[in-house]
């Protein structure tokens, strides 16, 4: 990706925190009034920073009345959208999980190493070089938009403490 759109995603990410799901009433949110909003949270940031996905599932319940098919509403939808573009590098694969720094506005897939069935997305703020990944997320386990930090994210098999998950893929949108 561009570092222009880098650049806005970040600020956009900013500019979101502490915002909570509130069914839409904020003017200019991604709120769909849903229980899973953390997927809604990065289809937004992609769609306001003009890198949005597409083939998506829009619902006119979204705040703004804003047309088109850039909401994706799972992590599940997320994934295969940037499998099918080979933007996407899951956990395991050698070469490119060691080898790849997930850069700013990247798609994080978060699961929970006790619970093989919980799905989380996020976006990365940055990687350090300590091997922490810094994330933004919206909804993760209810609360607000923040910031998370998962150690040594690239070997973790167990949960991160406050972020309570581990990084199973990075989407390495190229915009």
């Amino acid at each position: 990706m561009r570092n222009k759109y880098r650049t806005k995603i970040h600020k956009l990410m900013i500019e979101e925190m502490g915002s909570k799901d509130d069914n839409g009433t904020s003017i200019g949110r991604y709120y769909s009034g849903g229980r899973n909003w953390c997927s809604e949270f990065v289809s937004w940031i992609y769609y306001k920073a003009g890198v949005p996905f597409d083939k998506g599932s829009f619902t006119s319940s979204i705040a703004e009345g804003l047309d088109g098919d850039w909401m994706h509403r799972s992590t599940d939808r997320i994934v295969n959208w940037l499998t099918q573009r080979d933007e996407y590098i899951v956990r395991g694969q050698p070469d490119e999980w060691y080898e790849y720094t997930p850069q700013t506005g990247d798609y994080v897939f978060i699961g929970r190493a006790s619970d093989p069935d919980r799905k989380h997305s996020g976006l990365v703020e940055y990687a350090h070089p300590d091997g922490t990944l810094h994330t933004i997320e919206g909804n993760n386990a209810g609360r607000p938009v923040a910031r998370y930090q998962y150690p040594h994210y690239k070997f973790n098999y167990t949960d991160n403490g406050p972020a309570n998950g581990i990084i199973l893929g990075i989407g390495n949108r190229r915009g």
